[in-house]
């Protein structure tokens, strides 16, 4: 089995606004096992909050600094990204990199 072929065992979403938040936020809900058992986390900023509302975009760091809206790396609304190796999901920070709020969806892999 290639080592990408992780299997999705839980998700959660939160929002994201000008204060970073880490992947171990209480908003996410994750626990300390489930985060230190993480092979891959599969990040989606959500591109409307369900009844049309545009949402912004992110910036996420994964090397132990908090991201600003100006600095970290970009993920616009609608986009997914795959974060890899436990020391990187263990560090993750997210804030919003527009003047518009996000939403996340985090799903964790093993």
């Amino acid at each position: 089995m290639p080592e990408f072929a992780y299997i999705a065992r839980v998700s959660a979403t939160m929002a994201v606004s000008n204060a970073s938040k880490g992947i171990d936020h209480v908003d996410l809900g994750f626990t300390a096992p489930q985060i230190a058992a993480a092979r891959a986390a599969m990040i989606t900023a959500m591109a409307t909050d369900g009844v049309g509302v545009a949402l912004g975009g992110i910036n996420f760091l994964y090397e132990g600094s908090d991201p600003t809206t100006g600095w970290g790396h970009h993920l616009p609304a609608g986009s997914t990204v795959t974060v890899r190796r436990q020391e990187n999901i263990a560090l993750l920070h997210f804030i919003r990199a527009d003047t518009v709020d996000a939403v996340i969806t985090v799903t964790l892999e093993y």
